[in-house]
């Protein structure tokens, strides 16, 4: 069974960890530089409010059970409000609802459902462990736990969904696996 590393836990790599859960080939190693979310207090949250639209929650829908749980943490918006400078507010419906859900809202129910349905044994999580470097040709990314000492994790195969300043892409950038 290949491990694929997915370098990044927000709604991104943990909805991929779904999917290739799913698939029961692989076992995922999920590293975030921030903290567990199950831990972390509602007044140090990072979060913002999102719009998931009709690719979004297909994407959602492709896990079973997955779509239920998100929306009862959500709320769906059927139009929006317009407001001009002196005009009255008018409302614009739309034709496919958007789920309007709090990021970290998002984040906890994937996180959840993903241990839930998947043991140990096929899925780890690594909170407060920043990405510092990834050597392609020898399969391995270098991570430094918050406090801890920095160790070296092998996969087969690694996905960077770690954001605006990722490790991985900066990586792949400098070698030639990547055209821009």
């Amino acid at each position: 069974m290949q491990t694929v590393t997915i370098i990044g836990a927000g709604p991104a790599g943990l909805l991929l960890a779904h999917y290739l859960l799913a698939r029961r080939q692989y076992r995922v190693e999920l590293y975030d530089r921030r903290p567990d979310p199950r831990l972390t207090e509602q007044f140090n949250r990072r979060t913002f409010p999102l719009a998931l639209q009709l690719r979004g929650l297909k994407a959602i829908r492709g896990i079973a059970g997955l779509e239920a749980a998100v929306m009862a943490k959500g709320l769906l918006a059927g139009g929006t409000l317009m407001y001009g400078k002196k005009a009255k507010p008018r409302q614009v419906p739309r034709k496919v609802p958007l789920l309007m859900i709090d990021r970290h809202q998002l984040i906890l129910v994937l996180l959840e459902q993903l241990l839930k349905r998947y043991g140990s044994e096929q899925v780890t999580t690594h909170f407060d462990c920043a990405c510092t470097g990834v050597d392609l040709k020898g399969h391995t990314v270098t991570l430094q736990p918050t406090g801890g000492e920095t160790r070296v994790s092998h996969f087969d195969r690694l996905v960077g969904a770690d954001g605006a300043r990722s490790q991985v892409r900066d990586a792949l950038r400098r070698s030639d696996r990547l055209a821009l």
